[in-house]
């Protein structure tokens, strides 16, 4: 996922350490009146929002869409469907403890980016999947951008997150991010850590 890309127009990216996500992914986030766009190295653009209970019906049929190897990945294990009360869940967000981005193209989700807050109150777990056809374009790098933003807005100074071993572009994303990654693995699940302390919130 993680490629040379153009300038941020629009709006001041934040800042990731010593490094912005501005030279991590192909895809250009900015800002208009009606919201950000992201526009993709090919010209094509997406509406980046947060989710909401309007979007139940698009997430069930986003989440039909995926390949066996996503829903692996995402869920680690075979989850094909996603059940109305899954869904339903999953769309309902607080805006502190639980927050959730999408991506959308002409009405269809390509992409979600989640965070839930943990006990600790200054922990959160991150999650993101990404439709097959828009993977290694810089989405999942674009969501945990804007999450990390979000969530340092909100009071929170880490992300936690596992990953399968063996989902090489998860961990690039995770390693890309200049968020000072701390990786662990355990029989065959990484265990990330993202330091979110360093994030500029704009």
């Amino acid at each position: 996922m993680l490629r040379a890309m153009r300038t941020f127009s629009g709006t001041r990216p934040a800042t990731f350490g010593r490094h912005s996500l501005e030279a991590a992914c192909r895809a250009v986030v900015s800002s208009a009146s009606s919201g950000r766009t992201v526009t993709l190295a090919d010209g094509s653009e997406l509406a980046l929002r947060p989710i909401g209970e309007q979007d139940l019906d698009a997430l069930i049929r986003f989440h039909e869409h995926l390949s066996p190897e996503s829903v692996h990945n995402r869920f680690f294990g075979l989850h094909p469907h996603l059940s109305v009360r899954e869904s339903r869940a999953f769309v309902t967000v607080d805006g502190r403890q639980r927050m959730a981005f999408i991506l959308v193209d002409r009405g269809r989700i390509v992409a979600v980016g989640r965070y839930e807050g943990l006990e600790d109150q200054e922990s959160a777990e991150v999650a993101f999947v990404v439709a097959d056809d828009l993977q290694r374009h810089g989405l999942g790098t674009v969501l945990l951008r804007v999450l990390a933003e979000y969530a340092r807005g909100a009071g929170y100074q880490r992300f936690v997150a596992q990953v399968l071993s063996s989902n090489t572009a998860m961990r690039e994303v995770f390693a890309g991010s200049g968020l000072s990654p701390v990786f662990k693995r355990h029989q065959g699940v990484t265990e990330v850590e993202l330091d979110l302390r360093s994030v500029e919130v704009v």
